[in-house]
């Protein structure tokens, strides 16, 4: 079954929608920050990684400071990535097919760390491509 048809028979079913919202309109508007691609790729994602505003705001914000912000940002997606590797490494093949949780240790300011648990999820993008996004577990 093609996307077409899948979306010709949910609009034959529901009817139209009455309101989308696509993830490049969501990172225009902030809601979700687009990981740039060197550091996905350093980190070893293979997908698209956004993460909420939110976790930018409270996990990789550091005042402007794009040193720290990058380092930030280096030490959220490899600690995302590692829990997919052991998840895999352990059999646990369809972590991916569910939205799983990771614990990340969050630096309010030097010295300070509080632990925050995180959701990674993996989905279709706007194309139907595989994408991720890093969020809290209470946003969706």
């Amino acid at each position: 079954m093609t996307s077409e048809t899948t979306t010709d028979s949910m609009i034959a079913l529901f009817g139209e929608p009455i309101h989308t919202y696509s993830r490049a309109e969501a990172i225009a508007d902030g809601v979700l920050v687009q990981v740039p691609a060197e550091a996905q790729r350093r980190a070893g994602f293979r997908w698209p990684v956004a993460v909420t505003g939110t976790v930018h705001g409270r996990c990789v914000a550091w005042g402007g400071d794009e040193v720290m912000e990058a380092g930030r940002l280096n030490e959220l997606l490899w600690t995302a990535h590692t829990t997919i590797a052991a998840a895999a490494r352990r059999g646990d093949g369809g972590a991916l097919a569910v939205p799983f949780r990771f614990a990340f240790h969050k630096v309010e300011s030097p010295g300070i760390q509080r632990e925050v648990r995180l959701t990674i999820a993996a989905g279709p993008g706007d194309d139907g491509e595989p994408v991720m996004t890093i969020m809290f577990p209470d946003e969706d």
